[in-house]
């Protein structure tokens, strides 16, 4: 919870410049996501998980930073394989806990890295 306290009281004090790219970066991954995904981004059950969500949002934000936008084909592909990966269902217990926000982070960010 500290980081995010502390992420929060940073973009408190930030420029708009950097504002307004952070928006950006937003609707580009939050547009490739829907294209991708549709209906079904961030449930991995039912409704909305917002473990699963700010861990994927972070890994196709950093992928799309890096260069050209992936197909959503190989998006949905890597979504679909993170889901199921054991270590990542961490989504399902202690969403919180600091160890495993990190662990998710890392899964998301390498999953979606290689497309």
């Amino acid at each position: 919870m500290q980081n995010l306290n502390d992420y929060s009281a940073k973009m408190n004090r930030a420029k708009q410049e950097k504002l307004d790219a952070l928006r950006v970066i937003f609707e580009k991954t939050i547009a490739l996501v829907d294209k991708s995904l549709g209906g079904r981004a961030f449930r991995p059950v039912r409704s909305l998980n917002a473990a699963v969500f700010d861990s994927v949002m972070v890994g196709i934000a950093l992928r799309l930073s890096a260069g050209a936008a992936p197909r959503p084909e190989a998006i949905a592909n890597a979504y679909d394989r993170l889901l199921t990966d054991p270590e990542f269902k961490g989504w399902e217990r202690s969403t919180s806990n600091e160890e495993n926000v990190k662990l998710r982070m890392d899964k998301a960010i390498r999953a979606f890295s290689g497309v």
